[in-house]
């Protein structure tokens, strides 16, 4: 697999893309929320509704109404695959990053963070910035605080189908006027 870095390209998404966000989605949730600490296996992530036509077809939906109104999705391809993307929401008194996606093996390569930066300016506004990471996923955390985000040190919760919880925790990122 090609993993050299220049040759991965930030793009917005086009109709054909959401079997690749699928498979983003679901390899980078099986590599980051499995823990033992919180009895979450591979088995109630897998319990997700990653894959069904009714989730691509929403990709696609998403795919075909991003940028016209208050969500933004951008991708990273390497030789056309989909190997990372980020979707953004601008919300009436803060924007929020709803997702942020990078396959494991391209992770640590810069792509995250030109993800961020391509999704930060389309939304374009002076607004604070808000997400949400898995409380136990320090990567994650390490990555936006290197960003410029900060712990709010509110808590809440992602309930798989299984009803199994997954903790997070809010960063914020601040704009200075």
């Amino acid at each position: 697999m090609e993993k050299d870095c220049s040759k991965v390209i930030i793009t917005d998404p086009t109709l054909g893309d959401e079997n690749g966000l699928v498979f983003v989605h679901k390899k980078t949730w099986l590599a980051t929320y499995p823990n033992k600490k919180y009895k979450i296996s591979r088995k109630d992530i897998l319990s997700k509704d990653f894959d069904s036509e009714k989730k691509i077809e929403s990709w696609r939906n998403t795919i075909k109404n991003s940028g016209k109104k208050s969500k933004y999705i951008c991708v990273a391809k390497c030789k056309d695959k989909v190997v990372g993307f980020c979707l953004v929401s601008k919300k009436e008194k803060f924007n929020e990053l709803d997702v942020l996606y990078v396959l494991p093996e391209y992770q640590r390569m810069g792509i995250g963070k030109k993800l961020l930066d391509r999704a930060i300016g389309w939304l374009g506004e002076k607004k604070e910035g808000k997400l949400k990471v898995a409380l136990y996923n320090d990567n994650a955390v390490s990555f936006y605080e290197k960003y410029g985000f900060v712990k709010t040190g509110v808590t809440s919760r992602t309930r798989l189908l299984n009803g199994k919880v997954i903790p997070e925790i809010q960063l914020i990122l601040y704009i200075n006027n």
